[in-house]
């Protein structure tokens, strides 16, 4: 899952700080998801990173990928956490094995296909409470590439009482 982090934010660095708008209309209940991984913190473990890769059945606008991050961390609650990582996908029917145990590389299949049905992610640490643009979004609400991934000004923590 790191691995994907790392491929991910690199694409938004090389990108610059395009930032997506959010739609006007705006959906209270979020789209359904299907939890296809998570990779939690063992008892004692004190690094406390929560990672989730979730996929949904359609493509999904900013308020959608939005609602989705906060229905998993209200659905999944993730406790005591310094890192939360949320992976949002479309039709993925299941997150690859070798890639949830850290391996993979740039032409592997596992790694393309993550790529081809990619929505958004979402990052979050606890002693980043002041980052911008944590959401990055990938494709738009017809499931088209974006020449650059987006990103958005979105943080769990103030955001999603306010869905």
């Amino acid at each position: 899952m790191r691995f994907v982090a790392v491929l991910f934010l690199s694409m938004v660095l090389a990108a610059g700080d395009l930032t997506i708008q959010a739609s006007q209309e705006t959906d209270s209940k979020a789209p359904k998801y299907r939890l296809v991984h998570s990779s939690l913190p063992k008892s004692g473990d004190s690094l406390r990173n929560f990672d989730y890769a979730v996929s949904v059945d359609h493509w999904l606008d900013l308020q959608s990928i939005r609602n989705v991050v906060c229905h998993v961390v209200d659905v999944e609650k993730p406790t005591n956490y310094r890192s939360l990582m949320i992976e949002i996908y479309f039709n993925l029917d299941e997150y690859p094995e070798w890639i949830a145990d850290g391996g993979g590389d740039f032409i592997d299949p596992g790694q393309q296909k993550l790529a081809e049905h990619s929505i958004s992610y979402y990052a979050w640490h606890v002693d980043l409470p002041d980052k911008k643009n944590r959401l990055l979004i990938a494709r738009d609400a017809g499931g088209v590439r974006l020449a650059s991934p987006g990103s958005d000004d979105f943080d769990h923590t103030r955001d999603c009482g306010k869905q």
